[in-house]
This record gives structure tokens, sequence and C-alpha cells, in this order.
């Protein structure tokens, strides 16, 4: 049996920092706007131009030494070893 719909739906789609960028879009204008976000990498967000976002993203080093404090805060990770700084 099949099932038809009529209705058209737009899904949209956007990581953390692009949508903390776009929510600034309610109080400022994109010319005075930048988001980032540091956790386990880097994220940062821009407006190239009133129609473009640009989203900078690194993660995942993990090829350093670390300290005695750090390898402890590792151990306790939901991916011990990766994105240590």
């Amino acid at each position: 049996m099949e099932i038809q719909h009529s209705k058209q739906h737009c899904i949209a789609v956007a990581n953390d920092v692009v949508r903390l960028v776009l929510s600034g879009l309610t109080k400022y204008s994109w010319t005075s706007l930048a988001g980032g976000i540091v956790g386990t990498g880097t994220n940062l967000s821009f407006f190239l131009d009133e129609h473009y976002v640009v989203n900078l993203e690194s993660g995942n080093f993990n090829k350093f030494m670390q300290s005695d404090e750090g390898k402890s805060i590792d151990s306790h990770s939901v991916v011990p070893g990766n994105q240590l700084f």
C-alpha cells in the first residue's frame, strides 16, 4: 500500500556556530557580527557578505604531550585520546 502526501517540507540544517551568528541578525547588522565556540576544538563563524556565512572549524588536536592534569581530564572524556587541545 502506497501512501502519498501533497505537503512539501522545507528543512534547514546548520551547525552550532552558524546558528549562533545568524541569531545575532535579530539585533545587529551582518557587518558587525562574528561567532565563536571554543571547546574540544575551535569553531568560528562570520559573514562574508550579507548572503554568505563562513564557518571555520578545527579540532582533533591529539599529537601533543599532555600534562598530568590534562591526562586526568581526558580519561573522563567520551572519546579519550582525541581532541585533546
